[in-house]
């Protein structure tokens, strides 16, 4: 296992809660696809609080609201959970969020993280990348990720970021537009045979 420490971007993911919450009261209530969808993106962007940290008893609050909005999209459900991403101190140079208390980038190349988590890892500093301005992208990630975080971010976090964030960010009822790939890394159509 990595001994790096966790770097806590608290502005960057806060911004990104306070915009996860402005997307979740726009749900419409029914529309269970678009609540179950972003119940996953406000996961993703919450991460694992320590078990015995300051978030537990909010985090527990998100989880319950979560679990209870997902399955029908209830209005009151979908205000719960928008409020309980709403941090109880507003100000970002206040303490830290518990709820966004750390990118653990040092564990993104270590093999006993499963792909799945680190697919969460990876979208997650998307996230935070996303809330920093584009002139300081690259010098805050060179800063504040280690070789193996920036290099898993560019060959692969990078576009399954794009995808995720267009579909979050997608208007409800339409599909995300596609994302354009730079022109060395487009799929290449091979034909398949079709059983007959």
């Amino acid at each position: 296992m990595s001994t790096a420490p966790t770097l806590a971007p608290t502005a960057p993911l806060r911004r990104a809660l306070l915009d996860a919450a402005a997307l979740v009261r726009t749900t419409a209530a029914g529309d269970v696809a678009r609540a179950r969808l972003l119940a996953e993106h406000v996961r993703t962007l919450v991460g694992a609080p320590d078990a015995t940290g300051p978030a537990d008893l909010r985090a527990a609050r998100l989880e319950a609201a979560l679990r209870d909005w997902e399955p029908a999209a209830d209005p009151a459900a979908r205000d719960a959970v928008a409020d309980a991403l709403v941090p109880v101190q507003p100000d970002d140079t206040a303490a830290a969020d518990p709820l966004v208390a750390g990118l653990h980038l040092g564990r993104l190349a270590d093999a006993d993280v499963p792909p799945a988590e680190r697919l969460r890892m990876l979208l997650r500093l998307g996230w935070a990348l996303d809330g920093v301005p584009a002139a300081e992208r690259a010098a805050w990630l060179r800063d504040h990720a280690p070789a193996s975080a920036r290099a898993l971010w560019w060959a692969v976090g990078r576009r399954r970021f794009a995808a995720h964030r267009a579909q979050v960010l997608a208007t409800p009822g339409t599909r995300p537009a596609a994302v354009a790939l730079p022109r060395a890394v487009a799929p290449v159509a091979v034909p398949v045979p079709v059983a007959a």
